[in-house]
Parts: structure tokens; C-alpha cells; sequence
């Protein structure tokens, strides 16, 4: 429980640093600048020195419609763009394989990462989502976190099984904010690369 109220606490504290590169700009203390479009995909956060992927995992971007388009993320697999905590990770070494963008060190973010692109002005009504469109037009409600849940089960060998890791949700009819999820659960994901300011999970 107490680590369940910790990480709530650091998530909180997280999306009020978030709001310096909120979507209204008029507000005092906007970190004007803060993403940097490399041209090829990806984006470069000035704040935590992150570099994200433009569009989530499976899509790719198409800079002449101005918009992520939706493809395989290995020549042969199906496409499939919500996948299980596990597959994700697979998945992402599946792309690193071909590399993406020059690199092949792309990663899942841990929940400190994942919750630093959480924009709270960029809601207007509550169908939005608290991300920012502009930097990253492919947006889903919900997106995996490779933070697993510190409440492991045991496993009948003695060992312990993560049967939870942490999602972020992006909309504000889901609550917006971090929780636990059953890893067989399908979502969505987002990768980066780079060593952030947040530290690790």
C-alpha cells in the first residue's frame, strides 16, 4: 500500500512539472520550445532529454499528410497495434532488430517517463486527451509503462510472477493518472530512447 501511495505521489508531482509544456500557451511559465522535431519521427523533449517516437509503436510517420499512419512493425507480423505488457516488450526488440530512426535502442518508458508527457490544459472537454496533438498525433487513452507492479505473486516454484505492471491514462472519462494493470490486458505503447532527468522505475 505505502508503495502504491508513493508512486501516486510522484505521479502527482510529475504532472505538476508537466504543466510548464502544457497546450495553453498563455499560461505563465510555458516551456515554450520544449519538443524539438528531429524530421524523421522522432521528437527530442529539452526537459528530460528524452527522445520519443513521434507516432506509437506500429505506426509510422508521414510528414507529406502531416499524420501517423498505421503499418507493421516487423515485415511478416501481423499487424496488431494493442498488444499484452509482454508482447510489447517483445515487439520492441522486434523493431530494434530493424533499427527505427538510426537507433536501435528504443525502449517502453518507465511510469516517471511516461507520465512526464501528461498535459493537463490540453483538455478542453472531456472526450480530449492530456497529451499533447501537436507533438504526438497518434494518441491513445491508455499506454504501457515498463514499470512493473511491485505486487508480485508467487509463483509455485518459489519465485515471484509480475502479474501487474503500470499504465498511464491519457483521457479524462478513464481518470486520468497512473494504475496497475493485468499484464494480458492490450494496450498501447509509446518508445523512447535516451537517459532521462526522472531517474529509473
Amino acid at each position: 500500500m505505502a508503495s502504491i501511495r508513493g508512486a501516486m505521489f510522484l505521479l502527482a508531482l510529475i504532472i505538476s512539472q508537466a504543466a510548464f509544456a502544457d497546450c495553453n500557451t498563455t499560461i505563465p511559465g510555458h516551456y515554450e520550445g520544449r519538443y524539438i522535431d528531429n524530421g524523421n519521427g522522432t521528437i527530442t523533449d529539452r526537459m528530460t532529454r528524452l527522445t520519443w517516437m513521434k507516432c506509437e509503436l506500429d505506426m509510422v510517420w508521414d510528414p507529406i499528410q502531416n499524420i501517423c499512419k498505421t503499418q507493421d512493425a516487423v515485415p511478416g507480423e501481423p499487424l496488431r497495434k494493442s498488444r499484452n505488457w509482454q508482447d510489447t516488450l517483445q515487439a520492441t526488440q522486434n523493431l530494434n532488430a530493424l533499427g527505427f530512426a538510426s537507433a536501435t535502442d528504443w525502449r517502453l518508458p518507465n511510469i516517471k517517463e511516461l507520465a512526464s508527457i501528461l498535459e493537463l490544459n490540453c483538455l478542453t472537454t472531456s472526450a480530449n486527451l492530456a497529451i499533447n496533438l501537436d507533438i504526438f498525433p497518434s494518441a491513445n487513452s491508455k499506454l504501457w509503462s515498463s514499470t512493473p507492479h511491485r505486487g508480485t505473486v508467487p509463483s509455485g516454484d518459489g519465485s515471484t510472477d509480475i502479474n501487474l505492471a503500470w499504465i498511464v491514462l491519457f483521457r479524462s472519462d478513464t481518470n486520468i493518472g497512473a494504475r496497475p494493470e493485468e499484464i494480458t490486458q492490450l494496450n498501447f505503447a509509446r518508445l523512447i530512447r535516451g537517459e532521462s532527468k526522472l531517474g529509473g522505475d
